[in-house]
């Protein structure tokens, strides 16, 4: 796979990465929950948590489903996935882009 893939929801940027050659798994982690930069609902994806030399992957053997409950679904196909925070752009020149979030 040379290209790789990433999935956004609003703030949470999920990038995929190549299988680590070490990891372990971190015990009753249960995947990711981000609560959101401006309304504190939480980001959810339900995934396998792998400690790595380059910090926390998420791993999903299936796709699985991202909720939040301001955004839809995102379906995340299987693979490895290091999570992204990520802060809301809205640039200088289109201020009227923001108006849905205030």
């Amino acid at each position: 796979m040379n290209e790789r893939r990433m999935v956004r929801q609003g703030d949470v940027l999920l990038r995929e990465v190549a299988a680590p050659r070490e990891s372990e798994r971190v015990d009753g982690a249960r995947g990711l929950q981000v609560p959101g930069e401006r309304t504190g609902h939480t980001h959810v994806l339900e995934a396998e948590v792998h400690e790595t030399r380059g910090g926390r992957l998420l791993m999903l053997a299936e796709p699985g489903v991202m909720t939040h409950e301001e955004h839809g679904d995102v379906v995340v196909p299987e693979g490895w996935w290091q999570p992204v925070l990520q802060r809301e752009f809205v640039p200088e020149s289109r201020p009227s882009l923001r108006s849905n979030f205030d």
